[in-house]
């Protein structure tokens, strides 16, 4: 909000005093203030809370709550004190304190964290160069808060810089600049609520008020106004009511303006404002004055003493000016006078402008009093209280000048700036979209062989489903063809139960694979239950290892073993039987046995093309299981079921497996089904891969067609 002048007839006067910078822009600074630390909350909330108080004492508050939180280490919380402090020394005119607190915040930038902390300080240093009647002063310090705003982005503080700007251009006279300044803070406050956007609202409303523009004055001024009480907000509604009553007042209707002023004073005397209620109290003796009530003029008179007092100013030469105009006798025009003359001897140098014109007045008192010499002593203090002051303001307005214009040079420097980083935007721009449309190019093509690589995949993962079945089909039939080769024992195990013969059929890997009733009985074990079983369970150990070392022995050189059994039962004997497979049979004698079993070679003398085929399977097989599982082929004997595997010397052998694997020891009769056996197992159980998996498959259809040409069942 624009600020008011010093004396209550400035506004009639076209070289007004100073004026004063509003307050209500601290409400929007209140929001730009980083918390306070947790373990300094109290000390800065008591120096938050004396703001409400008198200026002196919050002044005192603040500054020993700044060094309490410095000491703690919280220079955060100690800033935001010191800012406290130097705003409630402005107020109470208490220009060394507000300066040395100034002084210790600069000290403390530094090590502060938030980014917006230069811009406070700067604008703190424009207010109180403004309420010293430094407005030159002010504009620089706030164009360097402008810049620190926006290095901080702070949106909210580039428009109370903006704001601040609007009001010194103002009080240097360029209300064309002002206007502009303040319409650049309504434009970044945007569509924030009335309430935030009120302050901006009020200060273009003075604006206009002293460009003579009444109709828009009011029109601001009353928006502003009803923001400002929806909101709750007494002190700067009350800083509106005093514009709208200076703004009555010029428009010659006296009685609004002394209701609005009395409002405002009222307002500003429940916050506890002394400066405020001086200039108010001045502005309604002043209107008092001219209405021709004295008594009233006098009363608001006492009271801007009485406020005036209150923040340490004595004397007050606007109110010596009223007393001397508002003197209706000699004795009473001579007292003001004498105590006029007085004071601004006193404090004439503190305001140059009113001490012009305390001097002119007693001259013009002198003169009707017809005291030429006491006229000629007030007109030579005049003259020599105006020339310095005509020079000081001339100064000013160069200072203004020179602001001004480095201003506007700093604003070329700052257009040429934007002018080539907008070209040089455009150039990214540019490069940009050139990226993106080779990065799109290059994103179809990639989709494109994404496209092509999931075709591709799919087809591969169809493929790989049909050899999977494929190779899960030809391991079925490798299992169901070694399960084909195996003996069919039934008509044997039906020969052997026809003759009562208490008889086991075993194979090479000491399974059982058949056995007779009689044969059960005697083992004290059921049919069913016994076949599948090791021999070992049914017969012993000993018994069973005698058995396969008969039957290896057999199947090696043609000769039965002739040691007896373990146990020296001589009711039992051991066969081989030499068919699709390597098979053995245990009896026992002690039933009638109708006849012998008939042992047949199944198996012709072989071709040479058979033998050599038989050997190279063989080996196939074995170097696959080896290379694969990584074992021997003791355990494909094992895991196979088709070679007997014995014990010799205490190691585990599989004599007749070796024998099938060189020409020179294969067997005159190979038993060439269990061959194709021990190839079907390594074909169903090992991963081969295809080359290993065709190369055996090729090997078995090889033997399968010599031993066919051989005329083998």
């Amino acid at each position: 909000m624009l600020d008011r002048p010093s004396s209550p007839t400035a506004h009639r006067r076209k070289s007004g005093a100073p004026l004063r910078l509003s307050c209500l822009v601290c409400v929007a600074l209140a929001g730009l203030q980083p918390p306070a630390a947790g373990a300094a909350a109290g000390t800065l909330e008591a120096c938050r809370t004396a703001r409400g108080a008198a200026a002196v004492e919050a002044a005192t508050v603040c500054a020993a709550a700044a060094d309490a939180l410095h000491a703690r280490g919280d220079s955060d919380g100690a800033f935001e004190a010191l800012m406290h402090a130097a705003e409630a020394a402005t107020h109470a005119a208490d220009v060394d304190a507000a300066e040395t607190a100034l002084t210790q915040a600069q000290q403390l930038l530094p090590a502060v964290n938030d980014p917006l902390a230069a811009h406070r300080l700067h604008r703190r240093r424009g207010l109180l160069a403004y309420h010293r009647g430094a407005p030159v002063a002010a504009l620089g310090e706030f164009l360097e808060a402008l810049s620190a705003a926006a290095a901080g982005e702070g949106t909210a503080a580039l428009a109370i810089s903006h704001n601040d700007l609007g009001v010194v251009y103002q009080k240097l006279g360029d209300y064309a600049e002002a206007l502009d300044q303040l319409q650049r803070s309504l434009d970044l406050k945007g569509e924030r609520d009335e309430a935030e956007l009120a302050v901006t609202v009020a200060n273009i409303g003075g604006l206009y008020r002293r460009l003579g523009d009444t109709g828009q004055a009011e029109r601001f001024l009353r928006r502003a106004l009803a923001a400002q009480q929806d909101a709750g907000q007494a002190v700067p509604a009350a800083r509106t009511r005093e514009e709208l009553g200076l703004l009555h007042d010029a428009q010659g209707d006296a009685a609004r303006a002394a209701t609005e002023l009395d409002a405002a004073w009222q307002a500003f005397a429940t916050a506890n404002l002394a400066r405020d209620q001086m200039r108010v109290a001045l502005h309604r003796a002043d209107i008092e004055a001219r209405r021709g009530d004295v008594a009233s003029a006098r009363t608001w008179l006492e009271r801007a003493r009485g406020a005036a007092a209150a923040i340490g100013r004595d004397p007050v030469l606007q109110a010596d000016l009223l007393d001397l105009a508002l003197a209706a006798d000699a004795d009473t025009r001579n007292r003001a006078a004498a105590t006029l003359a007085r004071n601004v001897e006193r404090a004439g140098s503190d305001d140059p402008a009113l001490a012009v014109d305390a001097y002119a007045r007693l001259a013009e008192h002198h003169e009707r009093n017809g005291d030429s010499a006491a006229a000629l002593r007030a007109l030579r203090h005049y003259v020599a209280h105006a020339e310095p002051l005509a020079a000081a303001r001339h100064d000013e307005r160069l200072d203004a000048l020179r602001v001004r214009f480095d201003v506007a040079a700093l604003e070329a420097d700052r257009e040429r700036l934007e002018l080539a980083q907008a070209r040089q935007a455009g150039e990214i721009e540019r490069v940009r979209a050139q990226r993106f449309a080779i990065a799109a190019g290059a994103t179809l093509l990639l989709a494109v062989l994404a496209a092509l690589f999931q075709r591709r995949v799919y087809r591969q993962r169809l493929a790989a489903d049909a050899e999977r079945l494929r190779l899960e089909q030809r391991i079925a039939h490798a299992r169901d063809a070694a399960d084909a080769l195996r003996t069919d024992l039934r008509s044997l195990a039906w020969l052997l139960d026809r003759g009562q013969t208490a008889a086991l059929v075993f194979d090479a890997a000491g399974c059982v694979r058949g056995i007779t009733p009689a044969a059960a009985r005697r083992l004290g074990v059921r049919v069913a239950d016994a076949s599948g079983r090791s021999l070992a369970a049914l017969v012993g150990p000993a018994m069973a290892a005698w058995a396969q070392a008969r039957i290896e022995q057999a199947s090696l050189d043609g000769t039965m073993d002739a040691t007896p059994p373990p146990d020296g039962d001589s009711t039992v004997r051991c066969e081989r039987i030499a068919r699709e497979e390597e098979l053995g049979v245990l009896s026992w004698e002690e039933t009638p046995v109708a006849a012998p079993v008939p042992v047949t070679e199944a198996e012709p003398a072989s071709e040479p093309d058979l033998r050599a085929a038989l050997v190279r399977l063989m080996q196939t097989s074995l170097a696959l299981w080896e290379r694969i599982t990584l074992k021997t082929r003791i355990e494909l004997a094992e895991r196979s079921g088709v070679w007997r595997v014995t014990i010799d010397e205490g190691r585990l052998r599989v004599r007749a497996l070796d024998r099938y694997l060189a020409l020179g020891t294969l067997p005159e009769r190979p038993r060439w089904r269990e061959v194709l056996r021990t190839a079907y197992f390594v074909l169903a159980e090992l991963p081969l891969d295809t080359a290993q998996r065709d190369d055996i498959e090729a090997q078995i259809a090889l033997v399968q067609r010599a031993a066919a040409r051989r005329g083998a069942p």
